[in-house]
């Protein structure tokens, strides 16, 4: 398998950035607040990755963001155990770096 044959998709564990969209339910920014808690978390524990909560940006019902692909998943695992409702995930494409 070529490196472009798993680039954005589940089996990508690139350091590669992607602006993702979760919409959510978000009473009272309690969903932010778990966003922002797991950014932050996460982004010690992978060294040479900087996550900065406060680069989240509010859209319509959810929330921009900048994740390795592999990490969408484990962000949707701690909004449910939060009892935070994930309505949709959308994939927006890479980071731009340039």
């Amino acid at each position: 398998m070529h490196i472009s044959d798993v680039t954005g998709t589940p089996s990508d564990y690139a350091d590669t950035l992607y602006r993702v969209y979760v919409e959510i339910a978000d009473h009272e920014d309690f969903g932010k607040r778990v966003i922002e808690r797991f950014l932050s978390t996460r982004g010690r524990d992978i060294p040479g990755l900087q996550f900065e909560a406060d680069g989240l940006q509010r859209i319509a019902d959810g929330y921009e963001l900048h994740l390795p692909i592999q990490l969408v998943l484990e962000l949707v695992r701690e909004l449910g155990r939060e009892n935070v409702a994930v309505h949709q995930i959308v994939r927006l494409g890479p980071v731009d770096v340039g």
